[in-house]
């Protein structure tokens, strides 16, 4: 009996899940197609990032993340292979971080340390989300969430959650959308 009891409760729990799951994409209101506004925001060391200038000129890789989201935290050796593979001539990545409750030095104290630790730089800008506008502005409520915004300054595609094993379909999904020159990054470059 009491093993019944059991599954019965794992299995109510587990249907409880559904509709959390359901909430968790809802957070989320950017879809794909939309056309993302341009903004600038301040980077981590204080210069301004103007995305708004990016939009037609580069392919945007824009990374919202958390320093306590376990799937975020991943996802940052990823973006850093991404734009080394790819180069900054067609692809923007930008990382935009959540937490701004934390304040800015807390944040730059993490991106010491990680660096520290996983011995190599981040290579791409990332820029502190005050009061969580840009969160706000382009939708995103979910992290980790990379959009991947087009030449036309479209959302491509939206990537919710992040696992490593799904970093080569989101590199292709990101390289289809480069330039035909840029979208083999180094062989493209040796071919030349």
């Amino acid at each position: 009996m009491k093993k019944f009891a059991a599954g019965l409760a794992l299995s109510v729990f587990l249907c409880s899940l559904a509709p959390v799951a359901a909430a968790v994409r809802d957070l989320n209101t950017v879809k794909v197609g939309d056309i993302i506004p341009a903004f600038k925001g301040r980077s981590l060391t204080g210069e301004e990032v103007d995305v708004g200038a990016l939009i037609g000129k580069k392919v945007l890789v824009l990374s919202f993340w958390s320093i306590y989201c376990k799937p975020c935290v991943e996802e940052i050796s990823s973006l850093i292979r991404l734009q080394e593979q790819v180069g900054a001539g067609n692809l923007a990545v930008i990382g935009i971080n959540a937490d701004s409750e934390l304040g800015l030095a807390r944040i730059r104290t993490f991106i010491g340390r990680f660096e520290e630790f996983e011995k190599r730089k981040i290579n791409y800008s990332l820029v502190f989300d005050e009061g969580s506008r840009l969160g706000k502005l382009l939708g995103v409520g979910f992290l980790p969430t990379v959009l991947s915004v087009n030449l036309k300054g479209q959302v491509e595609k939206i990537f919710m959650g992040f696992e490593e094993k799904s970093e080569p379909e989101i590199f292709a999904g990101i390289r289809s959308l480069l330039p035909s020159e840029a979208a083999g990054g180094e062989e493209a470059a040796e071919a030349t």
